[in-house]
């Protein structure tokens, strides 16, 4: 018997072990979603970890008995049953093992050793079980002063690698093009970086990059003397961002591509959202350019303080470059562009209604800087959808409208419009938009009758903008739909359910918005 106590002593330490790096890893792994901040991560931890806290009571009696064998039994077996609990709810998004994450996991590696050794000793515990089953229930506060404790070295390292990179930009100086907006940036960036590559060797920052920290790592890496311009995407979801990345990379020209209410749980109103972006243009120097969008009122009755001239672009609203005798369809999108001294006509593969104000913000700035329309309007006919950016493609008897990145109002609407033209059944997979802040519940519920119209089925992910969905449905008398927890569900859902359809998937959000 004795030897059998002894067992599930050791294996009872070695799964409890075991389940508190679970926990970590996943709890790093949301900070790291939260782009660390502090103040995103700790809604964060209501939600993910306490909010169904009664997970932690039978922690009690394990710290309480931990000296008797039958509380180590119990104490294994929870642990088994978290551990396989954690197995089959994966996170959406992987942790990144980056530099920051090893330093952050040997900060949290120490401090728990500390922690745990206090209070073994401090309390007189039993057994390393009730210290350990304590450090459980504390491990988001461990994750959270670790994170403090080595913030001044994640500044500072950040600093220097900044620092390097403004060294880099000096020493080649390429010509650095800065290009924001609620949304639209990285579209609007790869289309700019195709126009201007016919003209000189042009390097645009990777992916949705859009960071102090993201640039300067693709600046060190990636920027020689080779290159006449620089293209920076420049994200914005906190008061001052854009000041920062001004003030790092000096641009002479800039593009705002359109205000809408991303980021407005942070910025708390439209308008400093509009402070916010136009800050890109009001750093311009006197000889560069500001390009902005004239159908967005909020852009051209700003009052801006930059000596740079300000093209615009447009649709709807008089504009120096102006979309005209607009075509849409799946497959792809034709229109006119009547610009200061002429029209001439574009066809892409690029899909959506948005994608004019894409490409009619890129052909402002190309021509202004030289380009001849002739080059733009050849590379515009070999533009390629970005993947999860309104990209079609077909999966056996399945048409996938991809369009899961970062979804607001506008592209939400446009890709409901390419679902229309789809063979039934129409189905759309979505948790709805986020990042709204008080108008999130608004936004959500009148998605409800617009995706109704449309669609034959919806499969919405859980999460509260998803249930605010629903709530609009359910109103409307909608009854084509059903809620799941993930994406991997929603898709096997549909193929049960359907042998052939048209699906849209919109907006595939991270963990931490599911709160």
């Amino acid at each position: 018997m004795e030897t059998f106590k002894n067992i599930i002593e050791y294996l009872s330490l070695l799964f409890g072990v075991l389940l508190a790096l679970q926990a970590i890893v996943r709890l790093v792994n949301l900070f790291q979603q939260g782009h660390y901040h502090f103040s995103t991560f700790i809604p964060v931890c209501k939600y993910h970890y306490y909010r169904n806290g009664l997970f932690l009571v039978p922690l009690v009696p394990v710290v309480i008995f931990a000296g008797h064998w039958l509380a180590q039994l119990f104490y294994l077996l929870y642990a088994l049953a978290l551990l396989i609990y954690y197995d089959r709810c994966r996170p959406i998004l992987k942790l990144k093992i980056t530099a920051r994450v090893r330093r952050l996991f040997v900060t949290m590696l120490i401090l728990s050793a500390v922690v745990g050794t206090l209070l073994h000793y401090s309390l007189a515990l039993a057994q390393l079980h009730a210290s350990l089953a304590i450090a459980y229930i504390l491990l988001p506060v461990i994750v959270f002063v670790s994170a403090a404790v080595i913030f001044p070295v994640e500044w500072g390292i950040a600093r220097y690698y900044q620092g390097k990179a403004e060294k880099r930009l000096r020493r080649y100086h390429p010509v650095v093009i800065g290009i924001t907006g609620s949304y639209g940036k990285t579209t609007t960036k790869n289309i700019l970086l195709s126009f201007l590559s016919e003209k000189e060797m042009v390097l645009a920052t990777d992916k949705s990059y859009n960071t102090p920290n993201g640039i300067a790592l693709n600046i060190n890496e990636k920027l020689y003397p080779e290159y006449g311009y620089f293209i920076a995407e420049m994200g914005a979801s906190h008061k001052g961002d854009i000041k920062k990345l001004v003030s790092f990379l000096k641009p002479r020209y800039g593009i705002v591509t359109a205000i809408g209410p991303q980021h407005l749980k942070t910025f708390k109103s439209v308008d400093r959202i509009v402070a916010e972006k136009t800050t890109l243009i009001d750093s311009l120097p006197a000889d560069g350019i500001g390009i902005i969008n004239a159908d967005d009122e909020r852009l051209t009755n700003h009052e801006y303080t930059t000596s740079a001239r300000i093209v615009t672009f447009g649709i709807n609203r008089p504009a120096d470059y102006r979309a005209i005798r607009i075509i849409s369809d799946d497959k792809e999108l034709r229109f006119t562009v009547r610009y200061p001294v002429g029209e001439t006509e574009i066809k892409t593969a690029l899909i959506g209604y948005h994608n004019v104000y894409n490409i009619l913000a890129s052909f402002a700035l190309a021509v202004e800087l030289g380009i001849p329309v002739a080059t733009i309007v050849f590379q515009a006919e070999r533009l390629e959808p970005v993947k999860n950016r309104l990209s079609v493609t077909k999966d056996g008897r399945y048409t996938m409208i991809d369009d899961a990145y970062n979804s607001n109002p506008t592209g939400f609407e446009n890709a409901l419009a390419i679902l229309a033209r789809g063979s039934r059944p129409r189905v759309i997979i979505t948790p709805g938009i986020v990042e709204t802040g008080e108008l999130e519940k608004e936004i959500n519920y009148g998605l409800a009758e617009k995706i109704a119209k449309v669609c034959d089925y919806a499969v919405l992910i859980a999460s509260p903008t998803g249930s605010i969905i629903r709530k609009g449905f359910e109103d409307l008398g909608f009854d084509k739909f059903c809620m799941v927890k993930d994406f991997r569900e929603a898709i096997a859902r549909v193929k049960e359910k359907f042998p052939a359809a048209t699906i849209l998937v919109e907006n595939d959000i991270a963990d931490i918005y599911k709160i």
